[in-house]
């Protein structure tokens, strides 16, 4: 079994509820390990730009681009932060990093959560109603041609034009 680090600084219940049985294994990886067991670290968006990572052996790290630079409002693509890493993924094209993965945006998952959300972290208030195991077994009835799933936020220009092109497939 692989063994798999995590930093990140916001709530594991987050990220657990994202696995089968909100466990710590899922198909023959065992996450959030300590570093010094592991044998790969991913970083989650959340290491000060100045800090690093150190081990007492050499292991394969990942950093993670959680959301867009406009969002965290963290210059998180300066090459000496991401020069520690082996791997980055990410969203975007101009990540200054000689073995990027580009994809889509590597955000848990809301849906589920009631009561909003903790705006430090990404810990769920209150009681949280859908696990994964939840969404294996969950088949909603479909009464419309199309879904949508998307937040309210309307701070950037991209934002902006989700919410406005959703108003328009209301129409």
């Amino acid at each position: 079994m692989i063994k798999a680090s995590f930093f990140t600084r916001h709530h594991y219940s987050s990220w657990k509820r994202q696995i089968p049985n909100g466990q710590n294994c899922f198909d023959g990886v065992e996450f959030f390990v300590p570093p010094d067991d592991a044998d790969i670290i991913f970083v989650f968006d959340d290491l000060e730009i100045k800090q690093c990572i150190q081990l007492n052996r050499q292991i394969p790290k990942v950093w993670i681009l959680g959301d867009s630079p406009e969002v965290l409002k963290l210059d998180r693509y300066c090459v000496p932060y991401l020069s520690q890493f082996d791997y980055a993924l990410a969203h975007t094209r101009d990540t200054p990093h000689p073995n990027l993965i580009l994809g889509q945006t590597g955000l848990p998952w809301f849906v589920g959560c009631v009561n909003g959300l903790d705006p430090d972290c990404f810990r769920p208030l209150g009681q949280t109603t859908l696990s994964f195991n939840d969404f294996e077994t969950h088949h909603p009835q479909k009464t419309k041609l199309v879904s949508v799933v998307a937040s309210h936020n309307a701070g950037l220009p991209g934002h902006r034009a989700r919410l406005e092109f959703v108003a328009k497939l209301k129409e």
